[in-house]
């Protein structure tokens, strides 16, 4: 191949292939044999879609489902609500797909942030916890050192057990458990309610001493605080803190004190768990985790249906219990039952051994008693010199045989306030150096732990008359406020109690891994649908008056229109951007272009006239309008023909085609209108086949009269033909059993389409008939037509006329008169042709 035939090859694919391009782009969705594409609004599926896939999710198409055709707007709108469900489930699906996808995202982003601190975390762990290990050998051997010289210390003590401020028995500190500032508190379990702290404060603000900026926790009434409502759902602290920190309270000099109230009634209970620990160890072990269970026992006296529970944030500042109404009461009393267990670094539970924890401050007043009851048998350790003691009677620790409360009164020996007058006096202060005076030791055996605490009056455990040592001015009887604040700590009040000073290191928590989130099933699918709806075409055939006329027979010269319908253009319809309608007219059949041009706004009206084709193609504004909304139906203008039937007996038959984009053609039924064939008429001489019409006959002649119908209807037709004889004539004969009734012949005849029918009767011409023409018309009827036939005429002749006149006057004729001798007389004779 040379190079003029390469370049000649090239240009020719070239050429087809920009012929192709045109072809290929004027190809719509329609389909030629389907119908008109419908699709349902996808609008939410592609959102979904969309969204899904920036989501993460693998989403894929499948094939379009074809959901077939249908042949009316009605079955398409079911079809439509079956693909609008099937699309909204696919939204739902890939939505519920998405929002786990989210989730998962959501999670995943979360993880991997969690991951990396973790590694940063677990990192710094395994350096923490290498140096830990270290220290714990140390801590170990400090321990182990400090065990065996225990021993001796003990020994030592020994000596001392009898001496004021003495542990009357030897045990050494392994509980290390006097102050936790940090702690951090938790309640839980609570079978009472949290009062918030506004309502707290509004309280308080009732009592004498708020005005001074201190909060005294006895003097405010619990009747005040059920009156301040506030009840919620989670603790809230109060205390000297925040906007009160410049305040003081009756729990500590300076120090800041917070607490979380609880109203109880009796018998109810509320759980605290302290941790953040940071100065509690048992045996140089340290302590974790401390959980109390606080418990207002059944059998406490106070008269108010609820007592207010402040409970400490530092667990070694125990708790306050208050029933106080705002007025003293007799025989009443108030008591918490305190059951709890410690934990250690690894969560587990500590099992001790005679670890010491103090009861201390316990008062006794001439009429009030604080004390300890239902504790483990065995656990009391009296301090030698101290008030309080085991009353084994009663299974009660507190001060048994004299008061505490001031100096000389009930055999009390240091008054519980400062005096500066009094050595020796203030014991009631935890750095005081004689606060052994109102205080014992229980010793903690085992992993749990219990020992109820409260106050009482003095009559309901005392025995009357007296109720105790008398006391000058005072009744012992007389009421007191039902309230207590105690702690139960490891700050034993007994001099010089041996102590194992070694502490283990803090054991680092190794960091709790993040899980990852599980990804979810990321593949979906989702499809289209798609449905054809089959247009409905219908030509009709209406008279000027638009009444239908298909099938019908018109005169000849009749103005016949045509309407050209299809349906409506369903909901989701594809876009149309070609509508043309075809329709060539039958011969003989006049078109108006100008009235059709008129008719048919919408559409540009094209004629050829020697084809008679006649087209119909939609404008832009039309095929705007019908475009404008797809998701709606739209009503297609029916082009209109107006024109006029020309040809008689002629069958006019006639359909249209419907192009929609195109591919989709579509075409009507036809309509039939047809032109009758005048019927008949004419006139022989006897048998003969000569017509005579128009023709002289002469009197006494026999005529012929034929009729002929030709049947152009389209259809089989019942034809009634009637004659009226003319006249000067006789009636002879009819054919065809045509009957002769009163002067007219009638026939009753079944003509089928297309075919003529031919009958005739005789007549006789009248004898005197002299001049008189015959003249005759025929009516024919059928199921469409009623028309008269041509009509026939014959002359007569007539005879020629003599006439007798005078001769002087010709104008008055006197045949038949007398006429005289000699006069004149004047003969006409005359014939008229």
């Amino acid at each position: 191949m040379n190079k003029k035939e390469i370049i000649n090859k090239i240009i020719s694919m070239l050429t087809i292939f920009a012929l192709l391009i045109p072809i290929a782009s004027q190809v719509k969705a329609a389909d030629p044999v389907k119908g008109i594409e419908v699709n349902a609004d996808s609008t939410e599926l592609d959102k979904a879609v969309k969204d899904g896939k920036a989501s993460g999710l693998d989403i894929t198409e499948d094939p379009k489902q074809d959901k077939g055709s249908v042949n009316s707007n009605a079955e398409a709108n079911t079809k439509l609500a079956e693909i609008n469900a099937d699309y909204k489930a696919q939204v739902q699906k890939i939505k519920a797909a998405k929002a786990k996808m989210d989730d998962y995202n959501a999670k995943k982003a979360k993880y991997d942030k969690e991951k990396e601190k973790y590694d940063k975390d677990l990192a710094k762990y395994n350096e923490d916890y290498a140096k830990y290990l270290k220290e714990y050998e140390k801590f170990q051997k400090q321990y182990e050192e400090e065990k065996k010289k225990m021993e001796d210390a003990l020994k030592e003590y020994e000596k001392h057990k009898n001496d004021e401020g003495y542990l009357s028995s030897p045990y050494a500190k392994t509980l290390v458990y006097d102050s936790e500032p940090d702690a951090e508190l938790t309640l839980s379990d609570n079978q009472g309610n949290y009062i918030t702290k506004k309502a707290v404060d509004t309280a308080f603000s009732k009592t004498d001493k708020y005005s001074k900026s201190l909060l005294q926790l006895d003097d405010m009434s619990v009747k005040e605080l059920e009156a301040a409502g506030g009840i919620t759902n989670k603790m809230e602290l109060y205390g000297n803190f925040d906007d009160k920190a410049s305040w003081k309270t009756n729990v500590s000099e300076n120090g800041t004190v917070k607490w979380a109230t609880v109203l109880l009634q009796k018998g109810q209970s509320v759980t605290a768990t302290y941790t953040n620990l940071k100065k509690t160890y048992y045996n140089g072990k340290k302590i974790s985790k401390i959980v109390f269970k606080y418990t207002v026992t059944s059998d406490s006296a106070f008269k108010n249906g609820k007592m207010w529970l402040g409970i400490f944030t530092d667990p070694t500042l125990g708790v306050f219990a208050s029933a106080y109404t705002g007025e003293n009461e007799k025989n009443t009393s108030i008591f918490v039952k305190n059951e709890f267990t410690f934990y250690d670094q690894d969560g587990k539970e500590v099992d001790f051994k005679d670890a010491l924890m103090s009861v201390a401050s316990l008062n006794r007043e001439h009429n009030s008693i604080e004390l300890a009851k239902d504790y483990k048998e065995g656990q009391f350790v009296k301090i030698s010199g101290s008030t309080i003691e085991e009353d084994t009677t009663r299974k009660m620790i507190y001060a048994v045989n004299s008061l505490n409360f001031r100096k000389g009164e009930g055999g009390c020996k240091h008054t519980m306030y400062k005096r500066d007058d009094e050595p020796g006096s203030g014991w009631d202060t935890a750095d005081a150096e004689n606060s052994w005076y109102g205080a014992g030791v229980v010793r903690l055996q085992g992993k749990s732990n219990y020992i109820t605490l409260g106050a009482t009056s003095a009559t309901n455990i005392l025995n009357p008359p007296d109720y105790g040592p008398k006391v000058n001015g005072k009744d012992n009887t007389e009421g007191k406020k039902p309230n207590i604040w105690y702690s139960l700590n490891g700050k034993v009040r007994a001099i010089g109690i041996p102590e194992i000073k070694a502490k283990e290191p803090n054991k680092p928590v190794k960091p709790t891994p993040p899980e990852e989130p599980k990804k979810p099933e990321t593949k979906i699918t989702y499809h289209y649908s798609v449905f054809y709806v089959k247009s409905q075409v219908e030509k009709k055939a209406l008279n000027e008056n638009n009444k239908d006329i298909d099938n019908s027979t018109v005169k000849t010269g009749s103005v016949v229109n045509f309407e050209l319908s299809t349906s409506d253009f369903p909901k989701g319809h594809e876009k149309i951007e070609s509508l043309v309608f075809t329709d060539t007219l039958p011969e003989g059949y006049e078109l108006d272009l100008d009235g059709t041009k008129a008719k048919n706004s919408d559409y540009d009206v094209e004629y050829t006239k020697e084809t008679g084709l006649l087209k119909f193609t939609a404008k832009t504004g039309l095929l705007e309008k019908i475009n404008n909304d797809l998701t709606k139906e739209v009503k297609v203008p029916s082009p209109k023909i107006t024109g006029k039937v020309t040809k008689e007996g002629t069958k006019y038959e006639n359909k249209f085609k419907v192009t929609i984009n195109n591919v989709y053609n579509v075409e009507s039924k036809p309509v039939k209108v047809y032109t009758p064939t005048e019927p008949k008429k004419d006139v022989f001489k006897g048998n003969d086949v000569t017509s005579i019409d128009g023709k002289i006959v002469e009197a006494g002649q026999e005529l012929r009269y034929e009729i002929t119908y030709k049947n152009t209807t389209g259809t089989k037709q019942t034809v009634t033909i009637t004659d009226k004889i003319p006249q000067y004539t006789k009636f002879v004969s009819a054919d065809n059993d045509g009957t002769e009734n009163g002067g007219t012949v009638k026939w009753v005849k079944e003509v089928e389409d297309g075919n003529s029918i031919t009958v005739s009767f005789k007549v006789k011409v009248d004898d005197d008939v002299n001049g008189k023409p015959i003249d005759n018309v025929s009516h024919v009827k059928d199921g469409f037509n009623e028309s008269d036939t041509n009509e026939t005429h014959n002359p007569t002749p007539t005879k020629p006329k003599k006439e007798v006149f005078d001769s002087k006057n010709d104008k008055v004729n006197i045949d038949g008169k007398e006429v005289k001798a000699g006069q004149e007389l004047l003969y006409k004779v005359t014939y008229k042709n």
